[in-house]
């Protein structure tokens, strides 16, 4: 059975890896039971945003920095994840994706490490363009509440009736630009930190508002909802919150940011009794200390 047509034909055209560009949709070209995405980004950029596609399973390798990933390939949860199946890729743009794929498709046929004695994925694809071009035809700009205020944790709250509206559009068969499947914000690599042109989310019931809106990050001490690594303040003020050992950017709400010491806080008294914090579950180990097996996942939205 093909996958269904409305959860998969946004991500199209994607370029199979080492073969001929060929474009095409995902949905023509694989069976519910042998697809499976891969995130080819690094952990601080899931955090914030990712594909989220029903019953579609996700690889996430929560990778500290891209040259980590071929380690993240070659972990057993990678091989049991991937091994025989249809891989689509998807990063930023597009770039990471050529040499992730082509790394991929290597160490599988070389029958070696954690994939020793396993199947080759069945085809390796990416998404052409990726997020970034997929995200200015099916998402919609970022939008404040209207009182124009932040929540609890500092975060953008989005327009309720835009998000209502983009709901009733997808579950009523109306504009199909509302079938987003991106979920939350796409990390850019230059001073806005985030692009404002976001995912609407639209995967949930319709019994539940709440949980159609695109914020996905989550607070890495408390989980409360949370997606704003500058906590208000703008990129440019260098006042984020960073790893103690790798100095990546962290997501922590302003109440537990006031708990926690980051890098580059000075030593004083107060300061030194607070908890270190680090990029790795719930703020107490780094993802960049050789224990790329304990990180990666897989997700099932």
């Amino acid at each position: 059975m093909k996958i269904q047509n409305e959860k998969m034909k946004h991500l199209e055209q994607p370029s199979s890896i080492g073969a001929t560009h060929q474009d095409a949709e995902i949905y023509e070209m694989v069976n519910d039971d042998d697809a499976i995405l891969l995130d080819a980004r690094n952990i601080y950029e899931t955090r914030v945003g990712h594909f989220a596609v029903p019953n579609l399973p996700t690889f996430f390798p929560n990778t500290r920095k891209f040259s980590s990933l071929p380690m993240a390939l070659n972990t057993p949860e990678a091989a049991e994840a991937l091994a025989g199946k249809q891989v689509f890729m998807y990063c930023t743009g597009g770039v990471r994706c050529e040499r992730a794929g082509t790394y991929l498709r290597a160490l599988s046929e070389s029958n070696v490490g954690a994939w020793k004695g396993k199947d080759k994925p069945k085809g390796i694809y990416q998404l052409r363009g990726g997020i970034q071009k997929y995200l200015e035809k099916y998402g919609e700009p970022v939008q404040k509440a209207v009182n124009n205020t932040s929540g609890k944790n500092g975060s953008n709250e989005y327009s309720a009736a835009t998000v209502h509206d983009a709901a009733n559009r997808a579950t009523n068969g109306g504009d199909s630009s509302y079938r987003c499947l991106f979920r939350g914000k796409n990390f850019v690599f230059d001073p806005r930190r985030t692009d404002p042109i976001i995912g609407n989310g639209i995967t949930k019931s319709p019994a539940s508002q709440k949980e159609r809106t695109s914020l996905v990050g989550r607070c890495i001490i408390c989980s409360c909802p949370h997606d704003d690594y500058d906590n208000g303040f703008a990129p440019c003020e260098n006042k984020e919150a960073r790893c103690c050992k790798c100095r990546v950017l962290v997501l922590v709400c302003n109440d537990c940011r006031q708990k926690v010491r980051c890098w580059g806080e000075s030593d004083d008294t107060v300061i030194e009794f607070k908890m270190r914090l680090f990029c790795g579950k719930n703020g107490k180990d780094c993802v960049d200390e050789g224990n790329i097996s304990e990180n990666v996942e897989t997700v099932m939205f």
